[in-house]
């Protein structure tokens, strides 16, 4: 018979919860580190109405912009920009019935000469 050291059941124990504790303690300290604080804090309120520009143009994307901005709360973007090439008199159009269909707007128009070649 060869003689191997062979380890006894209290060994293998010890050695099984040493590993299972050492995991434990990883993913513990991993889960601290990678989820957030467990107190949440509240957004801070805005005091004032905050400015927003609203980029048209075409090709479908005055649709999608205006369906955008359709369900944002007017009350805190009372200040809007709206960036128009000059040449677009469509897309002027749908914003300004769309702010007159809002009622209450501070609205801006700002036109961008377009060159087309």
């Amino acid at each position: 018979m060869t003689s191997e050291p062979s380890m006894s059941l209290h060994s293998v124990l010890k050695l099984a919860l040493s590993i299972l504790l050492a995991v434990v303690a990883v993913s513990v300290i991993r889960l601290l580190w990678v989820l957030p604080a467990f107190t949440t804090q509240p957004p801070p309120s805005r005091k004032s109405s905050a400015k927003i520009v609203i980029v048209l143009g075409s090709g479908g994307h005055t649709a999608e912009m205006l369906r955008m901005i359709e369900h944002l709360e007017f009350k805190k973007y009372n200040r809007r920009v709206y960036i128009v090439s000059s040449g677009d008199t469509l897309s002027e159009g749908k914003a300004r019935t769309f702010e007159q269909r809002k009622q209450g707007s501070k609205e801006q128009n700002v036109s961008i000469p377009c060159k087309r070649y």
